[in-house]
């Protein structure tokens, strides 16, 4: 199966492909998938604001939170399929001879080589996530109030997916003693902690602005 096909399965069979015993799509499609769910509703929640006067002073706020979740969303889309094509590599060197020194040697640099490659799309997922609950805070605080439980879901759910995604990396690049691996890790970590932080803005925002 072909990329776009992937992309364009009906929602049961994507997730039946995820329970599949191939090795891609896996725990970082799911990441980006869940992550573009989160960029998707800050779309509607910024979309939502933009409709109505009452809201404009944050308007133009508004319209960069929803043209810029836009572009995140098709990025952590292409994402979704990038992320086993990369790890295909790992894969490959795990099945190198190691039978001699210098088989294993040439193992080892291979394997670092694509455990680095394979850290790079959770790298992008976690980064996306981190902007896309900063996004999703900010129109828990400012945006309709009526979309404000769905900001709050966006913040949650795309904080959870970098998490989801850091995680990744950590693995990834943990057992990769190539240059960058260390950078990756360090960016990966200071990502998840924004998320992290836009997360409980956003709840502290559905808590003060929810209907009592």
């Amino acid at each position: 199966m072909g990329s776009d096909d992937l992309l364009n399965l009906p929602l049961a069979d994507l997730l039946g492909r995820l329970a599949s015993d191939a090795p891609a799509p896996a725990g970082g499609a799911l990441a980006a998938i869940a992550a573009a769910g989160a960029a998707a509703m800050v779309e509607m929640g910024a979309s939502l604001t933009l409709a109505r006067e009452r809201y404009a002073p944050y308007h133009e706020e508004m319209a960069q939170a929803r043209d810029r979740a836009r572009l995140l969303r098709d990025e952590l889309v292409a994402i979704v399929v990038e992320d086993g094509l990369a790890y295909g590599g790992v894969i490959a060197a795990l099945r190198l001879p190691q039978a001699s020194a210098e088989e294993r040697s040439v193992r080892r640099t291979a394997l670092d080589d694509a455990a680095l490659v394979a850290a790079g799309p959770p790298g992008r997922i976690v980064a996306a996530a981190a902007e896309l609950a900063e996004l999703a805070a900010a129109v828990a605080e400012r945006g309709n109030v009526n979309l404000v439980g769905d900001a709050m879901t966006a913040a949650v759910v795309g904080e959870a997916a970098g998490r989801a995604a850091a995680a990744l990396v950590e693995i990834d690049a943990g057992m990769s003693r190539a240059a960058g691996a260390a950078d990756a890790l360090q960016a990966a970590r200071a990502a998840s902690m924004r998320a992290a932080a836009a997360r409980t803005r956003a709840l502290a925002a559905a808590d003060m602005r929810r209907p009592r």
